[in-house]
């Protein structure tokens, strides 16, 4: 087995400088953990060539936050965002409590909290069906980059999300 020691400079990948190097150690490192627990060899291209096509990370890949009042009207949501294939994972947190400003005074309720894996291209399919869906006047839909995660789990996030419209 090969041993390699590679370093990137205090910029990081976030430097323009270091961007392609970066790119190469996670494809590098990418193969060769694939290869080691026993991945196959074309799931290894077709990710290599995924990255090539798109870029270190085809997303990029976000996490959407969406509160609701009625556990079954999230499901519905849920079902609905990955039927239509614009999220590869909705979860839900079947109780939170929220205390927030609203209309002049102080609420504190108890909400679901959805959250949603997909791509930052889908976003704005997201929050269209949210909003149709959504019984709240202005419903909480906001999104976080991920910036960082397994690649088999980001590529699988590609695989069964649609392309973006």
């Amino acid at each position: 087995m090969m041993n390699a020691s590679y370093s990137v400079s205090p910029g990081g990948c976030y430097s323009r400088e270091n961007r392609i190097q970066c790119g190469l150690l996670v494809l590098w490192s990418g193969l060769l953990r694939s290869l080691k627990s026993g991945g196959s060899i074309y799931k290894v291209l077709w990710f290599v060539n995924k990255k090539a096509q798109y870029g270190v990370n085809m997303g990029p890949y976000i996490l959407c936050l969406v509160t609701i009042d009625d556990l079954d009207r999230g499901v519905v949501i849920a079902r609905a965002l990955v039927e239509q294939k614009l999220a590869a994972c909705v979860n839900i947190a079947p109780e939170i409590r929220s205390i927030y400003f609203w209309k002049g005074q102080v609420c504190d309720e108890t909400e679901r909290l959805l959250i949603v894996k997909t791509r930052q291209s889908l976003f704005p399919d997201v929050q269209r069906i949210v909003r149709e869906m959504h019984p709240y006047e202005v419903p909480e839909i906001i999104s976080f980059i991920i910036q960082d995660g397994l690649p088999e789990y980001l590529g699988w996030i590609d695989e069964v999300t649609r392309e973006s419209t």
